[in-house]
């Protein structure tokens, strides 16, 4: 039996495969209706038959994409991303080299605010094509994660900053509280993007989608032309990102004072930590963390959990 270990988020699938953390883009397409046989770049597109329709993932759609294919589905919301789940864990079993998903446990996260309503949720549509299927909370899997590493794990806050959310989740001796642990839907690296969004439209009066902006934050700079116009957007970023974490910190101050002055530590890990991590030391006076690859944090946490301590 063979275990497949996964984080679904907004932005990228992240998964385990033989101990080591891989990731691809959120991203599917219907087929394009003349796919078959196209090489999309990295050759033949593996496609996933859902619901009566056949669909491509990851970088296979972006390729499409890229190619004049349409068709894709650009929601972020959990309804979304619980409903796609069973395309993008086969397509994270394809890259993993799994050919028998009837001997595959699947272990796969879920926002901390969405668990209760939708494990189960999860397990049904999942289990068709798993053996067993487990369903664990994000946050829980960057502490374990931690714990992992640390012989003495503390207590502190864990900061989780993804794409479409923010989850602080607080720990006693390294074990979870109930008390204090939330998501924030919507504060997540999306908001500064969103930032740098309005702030391209009020210097050049054009639009952007919200994932090229999005690319630019993850990129770090970058330059923008339009209408002749050319800007320099690494100044722009740094203000969007300045903005939005001072927000956070506040959010955080204000709904989560208690643990964060008395343990004074923030673990700091998801996609997000890398663009937020120095806008955060400057805006937190207690400790941050930030584990190594910090947007794995929570597939290795899970594995894990799952293999034993």
């Amino acid at each position: 039996m063979q275990n497949l270990i996964t984080d679904v988020g907004f932005g990228d699938v992240k998964f385990l495969s033989d101990g080591v953390p891989q990731k691809f883009p959120t991203i599917i397409i219907p087929e394009p209706v003349t796919s078959s046989g196209i090489d999309f770049g990295e050759g033949t597109a593996q496609v996933y038959e859902h619901a009566g329709l056949r669909y491509i993932a990851g970088n296979d759609a972006i390729a499409a994409i890229k190619g004049g294919a349409e068709g894709g589905n650009i929601q972020r919301n959990t309804t979304w991303l619980v409903g796609r789940m069973p395309i993008l864990t086969q397509h994270a079993a394809y890259l993993a080299g799994i050919e028998d998903l009837k001997e595959t446990k699947l272990t796969i996260g879920l926002p901390l605010g969405d668990f209760r309503a939708l494990e189960g949720r999860v397990k049904e549509v999942l289990l068709p094509h798993f053996a067993d299927v487990t369903v664990l909370s994000q946050g829980v899997g960057i502490l374990a994660d931690h714990v992992s590493r640390h012989e003495t794990p503390g207590s502190g806050t864990i900061l989780d900053v993804g794409f479409g959310t923010a989850i602080v989740l607080t720990y006693q001796n390294g074990k979870p509280t109930r008390a204090g642990s939330r998501q924030y839907t919507g504060k997540g690296l999306s908001e500064a993007a969103k930032r740098l969004k309005n702030r391209i439209h009020g210097l050049v009066g054009t639009d952007i989608a919200l994932a090229e902006a999005n690319g630019y934050i993850v990129q770090g700079g970058g330059l923008f032309r339009y209408a002749g116009k050319e800007i320099d957007l690494t100044p722009h970023i740094r203000e969007a990102l300045a903005s939005y974490t001072e927000e956070l910190v506040n959010l955080l101050m204000s709904n989560h004072d208690t643990a964060l002055n008395r343990e004074n530590t923030i673990i700091l890990a998801g996609g997000g930590a890398y663009h937020v991590e120095r806008y955060l030391s400057e805006s937190y006076d207690g400790e941050v963390i930030v584990p190594p690859a910090p947007e794995f944090a929570n597939v290795r946490g899970y594995g894990y959990l799952v293999n034993g301590r």
